[in-house]
C-alpha cells in the first residue's frame, strides 16, 4: 500500500514500522524500500493483518472502504495511507521441525520453522540457529560433534521462542470477559517501564543467554 507520512513527527522518519493489537488481531505496518517509480513525498507500505478465517472485516468491503477501516487501526504517526493493491491471505499455523540437525542435514529459519508474525521473531531466531552453527563448526573437524551440540544447544532459546510466539498469537482470540482490557494494562505499562521493555527486546534479538 502507498502512504503519506506526516510532515513531522516519529513517521516522518523512513524505516519505522508500527504494530497495533486489534480485538480480531496484531495489525503491522511495515515499511518497503522506495520502488522505482516511487511518487515524491510518498512511501510504499506492506501491512499485515491476522485475523480469523470466520470474521475477515474488511473481505467484502470496496478498496476504498478498507483504506477507511485500515487508517482506523495504524496510528497517526504513521501518515495517511492513499492507495491500496489488490489483498492477499493465506492460512497460518505453527509448523516445527522436532531437531534442528537431521545426520548431516541442519535446518534452517523457515526451514526449521515457521511463526506466527505476531512479534516479528521468525528471522531473529533463524539468525540466532546460522550464527550458533558457524560458531560450532569453526574450532572443530569433528562435523558429526559439533551437528550434535547445535542441536542440543539451540533447544532452549527455540522452543521458548516457538512457545511464546504461539502462546502470544493463541491469546488474541480469547474472548474471556476482561481479558482485551487486561492485555491492555499489560502492553501499557510494559511501556511506563522503559528497563522491563529493554530487557524484552533484548531477549527477542538475542535469545536466552
Amino acid at each position: 500500500m502507498t502512504l503519506r507520512p506526516p510532515e513531522h513527527g516519529v513517521g516522518s522518519h523512513p524505516g519505522i514500522a508500527f504494530e497495533r493489537f486489534t480485538r480480531h488481531g496484531p495489525v503491522a505496518l511495515l515499511p518497503l524500500p522506495p520502488g522505482p517509480k516511487a511518487s515524491p513525498g510518498l512511501r510504499q507500505a506492506s501491512l499485515v493483518w491476522c485475523v480469523p478465517s470466520d470474521d475477515d472485516p474488511v473481505a467484502e468491503l470496496t478498496d476504498a472502504q478498507r483504506l477507511v477501516v485500515l487508517q482506523s487501526l495504524i496510528p497517526p504517526q504513521a501518515g495517511t495511507l492513499t492507495a491500496i493493491s489488490p489483498l492477499k491471505h493465506f492460512a497460518l499455523g505453527l509448523n516445527a521441525e522436532r531437531s534442528l540437525v537431521s545426520g548431516r542435514t541442519v535446518r534452517i529459519g523457515n526451514a526449521a520453522q515457521t511463526l506466527h508474525p505476531v512479534a516479528g521473531q521468525g528471522l531473529n531466531l533463524g539468525l540466532r540457529d546460522a550464527y550458533a552453527l558457524v560458531q560450532a563448526l569453526r574450532p572443530t573437524s569433528d562435523l558429526d560433534s559439533a551437528l550434535r551440540h547445535v542441536a542440543w544447544s539451540r533447544n532452549p532459546d527455540r522452543w521458548s521462542m516457538i512457545a511464546a510466539t504461539d502462546f502470544l498469537a493463541r491469546s488474541f482470540t480469547w474472548r474471556w470477559p476482561g481479558l482485551a482490557a487486561a492485555r491492555g494494562l499489560g502492553l501499557a505499562a510494559l511501556q511506563a517501564f522503559p528497563p522491563v521493555k529493554s530487557a524484552l527486546a533484548r531477549q527477542m534479538m538475542f535469545g536466552r543467554r
